[in-house]
């Protein structure tokens, strides 16, 4: 779902700056960053996300769970908290504001982006329920009921017009044939509906059940029953009087509902495997190119430093020899994690860079290097500098070298 706006409540600058980054490079649109709950919720009145991603822990009175509620109370906007704890008591009062997810921090880019789109969804199929559960709502609550009373001889003694918009039939009919009711009544709910309207005057005071008839049309009708005995002022029995409400319309909104709840979590349980499955391929990767790693550094050990090694004991000239040593000192270092680590986005040294760091790490001087690499000093102690910056060695007294080791 790109596009989708983000509401980001994080105290922390530097992480909801990263979180920014990341969510808009999934495709997302970050509404707005917000520090405190006060600022979150007014956020969410003003921007409208579709979305909030809350810390639990905020600074202020007010923490993310508090905060959460207040929004889903407010404007029903999906919550996905983010913390650095997973304790059982935070989660028990995250409960509470009824989280669409829950991330732990560091937050990985592709489970971040996997639960918004997760919470997206279930809001979205809570919100396609919620329609369906109001106007299924509305169409019960004007709805005309069909109210009759039947003597104790069991005649009607009064039928109300609507029973043609719920039967098809006249209250003329019902009022000349009293068993009518019963022979519209469906096979298999007929036997319940004789039983009552025959039972003794001793029944429940209101006695409600559903059952099924046969309009006129020919089409099934599910209907409610609602009946209570009536006494004259003096106790006499009077007989029965009903209450038949039509909820064809409410049975078929709430079967939809329970097929769309299904598929809801058929489609969740997919989604979930799909997740599942997406994370067994990424380790699997990852253990391939361990193993892909490990079988270049073997292959280079022992079948070209044995030939490197012969011609470093061979006779030759001194800068031929040199030349044998770099190649030796370069292979080292691209099978090394050393320089796996520098090359990697943390540090993002050059390829020249990581070769004189390598050098620098073995002890040796600038000039030393240049020798070696076959460039001026000045170059040498250019690259130092931009090692210096690039490890984060403000300090021009902190040692270089002692500074590379610690990273193997």
């Amino acid at each position: 779902m790109a596009g989708s706006k983000i509401l980001v409540v994080e105290d922390e600058f530097v992480v909801a700056s990263d979180l920014k980054v990341s969510l808009e490079g999934l495709g997302y649109e970050v509404a707005a960053l917000a520090a405190t709950g006060a600022e979150a919720i007014d956020m969410a009145g003003r921007k409208s996300p579709d979305l909030v991603l809350m810390d639990i822990v905020l600074r202020g009175e007010m923490d993310g769970i508090t905060a959460a509620a207040k929004i889903r109370e407010a404007a029903n906007i999906p919550v996905v908290f983010l913390s650095a704890y997973s304790n059982q008591d935070i989660l028990e009062r995250a409960k509470i504001s009824q989280p669409f997810g829950y991330l732990l921090k560091p937050v990985n880019k592709r489970e971040l982006h996997a639960t918004i789109q997760m919470a997206l969804y279930q809001a979205e199929m809570e919100e396609a329920l919620r329609q369906s559960e109001e106007r299924f709502r509305l169409l019960a609550d004007f709805t005309y009921d069909w109210e009759y009373w039947v003597n104790p001889e069991g005649g009607f003694e009064y039928v109300s017009p609507s029973c043609r918009r719920v039967t098809g039939r006249s209250r003329e009919e019902f009022l000349k044939d009293p068993a009518l009711m019963v022979r519209l009544t469906h096979e298999d709910d007929r036997e319940m509906l004789a039983e009552h309207l025959a039972g003794p005057r001793e029944d429940p005071p209101l006695v409600q059940f559903d059952f099924r008839i046969l309009a006129s049309d020919g089409r099934e009708r599910w209907l409610n029953h609602s009946s209570q005995p009536v006494y004259s002022d003096e106790g006499q029995w009077l007989g029965r009087r009903g209450s038949i409400r039509d909820i064809t319309d409410r049975v078929v909104a709430e079967t939809e509902v329970k097929k769309q709840k299904a598929e809801l979590e058929f489609k969740k349980s997919e989604l979930i495997e799909s997740n599942t499955a997406l994370k067994v391929l990424l380790r699997r990767r990852e253990e391939d190119k361990l193993e892909l790693e490990s079988n270049i550094q073997a292959q280079v050990k022992e079948l070209l430093m044995p030939h490197l090694k012969q011609l470093t004991e061979a006779r030759m000239q001194p800068e031929y020899r040199r030349v044998v040593e770099l190649i030796q000192d370069r292979l080292n270092q691209l099978t090394s994690s050393f320089a796996r680590q520098l090359q990697s986005p943390l540090y993002g040294l050059s390829s020249k860079e990581i070769q004189i760091a390598g050098l620098i790490r073995e002890g040796r001087s600038s000039k030393e290097i240049a020798d070696v690499l076959g460039v001026s000093t000045s170059t040498v102690n250019f690259h130092r500098n931009k090692i210096r910056q690039k490890l984060g060695i403000i300090n021009q007294k902190a040692n270089l070298q002692a500074r590379l080791n610690s990273l193997f």
